[in-house]
């Protein structure tokens, strides 16, 4: 599951990166799942520490939910524009 930054977007306009739970009111809360890292990125001058955490999607989930929530499948990864360091976070997760 990814997120695709609004084109509107000051920073990272059209670009995928990994889900945060604010994009989908029906997603469980981190606290409640598994941390599997967390890391540091910065855009500009800020810096940034972003935690990912395993997460379930319920049974109910809707997609239409969140318009800016996509399904990828782990064989496109390749062909979509990622942000840099989510890209290479996901491949270190993937594996």
């Amino acid at each position: 599951l990814l997120r695709r930054t609004p084109s509107e977007s000051k920073r990272l306009a059209g670009l995928m990166e990994l889900p945060r739970p604010e994009d989908a009111p029906s997603l469980q809360k981190p606290r409640k799942n598994k941390l599997l890292a967390t890391k540091k990125r910065s855009i500009g001058n800020q810096a940034f520490e972003e935690r990912i955490y395993e997460a379930t999607l319920p049974r109910e989930f809707d997609l239409e939910e969140a318009p800016e929530l996509f399904m990828v499948p782990r064989k496109e990864l390749e062909g979509i524009t990622l942000s840099a360091p989510h890209r290479k976070w996901i491949e270190e997760l993937l594996r």
